[in-house]
C-alpha cells in the first residue's frame, strides 16, 4: 500500500488564518534546514547495530500471526501454513539501502492481522556507557500507516523488558 502525501488547499487564506499557517511553514522550513544530531561528533559513545544478515552480530526475525522466519539472505517472506487462518496475509522484509548498500531493511505487509520485525543481538551488549544520556535512535519511513500501528519493545532477558505502545501516534 502506498499513501499520497497530504497537500493543503491552494485557496487563498484569510488574514486571520494566514498567520498560523505562516508560523507553521516557517517552523517546518527551519527544522528541515537544521543539521541532524551526530552523537559521534560530540564524543558520546555510539553502539551501532548492523542489520545485514551477513553480519553474525545480529539476527533479524520476521513474524506474522501464524509463523516466523529468519532473514538469512537478501529477503524473506513469512511462510504460509497449510491451512492459514489469514489466507491473504503476506509479510516480507528485504535488505535495502539508505546511505550505503545493505544499511537498511524494508518491511512490507498486506492483509496481515499482525506483523513483527525483531532485531536481536547475538551477544548481550554492555549499555552502561549509555545510562546517563543514552537514547535508542533509528530512522523509520512509514508510507501508509492508516490501518496500522507501532509498538516498540526491548528485552534484556527473563523478566527484564520495556514496551512502548505507539499505535495511535504512528498513524
Amino acid at each position: 500500500m502506498r499513501a499520497h502525501a497530504w497537500l493543503p488547499s491552494m485557496a487563498p487564506l484569510s488574514r486571520t488564518r494566514r498567520g498560523p499557517w505562516a508560523a507553521v511553514a516557517t517552523a517546518l522550513m527551519l527544522s528541515a534546514c537544521a543539521a541532524p544530531r551526530d552523537p559521534a561528533a560530540s564524543g558520546a559513545p555510539v553502539l551501532e547495530v548492523p542489520l545485514s544478515p551477513a553480519n553474525a552480530a545480529t539476527h533479524v526475525l520476521l513474524a506474522d500471526f501464524e509463523s516466523q522466519a529468519a532473514l538469512t539472505g537478501d529477503r524473506v517472506s513469512v511462510p504460509r501454513p497449510e491451512q492459514p487462518k489469514v489466507p491473504g496475509s503476506h509479510v516480507e522484509v528485504r535488505v535495502s539501502s539508505r546511505d550505503k548498500p545493505g544499511d537498511a531493511l524494508t518491511m512490507q505487509w498486506h492483509d496481515a492481522w499482525y506483523a513483527s520485525l525483531r532485531v536481536e543481538l547475538a551477544r548481550p551488549a554492555d549499555l552502561r556507557p549509555f545510562l546517563a544520556d543514552g537514547a535508542l535512535e533509528f530512522d523509520l519511513d512509514a508510507i501508509d500507516m492508516a490501518r496500522s500501528g507501532l509498538t516498540f519493545a526491548t528485552s534484556c532477558g527473563p523478566d527484564c523488558s520495556r514496551k512502548l505502545e505507539w499505535v495511535v501516534p504512528s498513524r
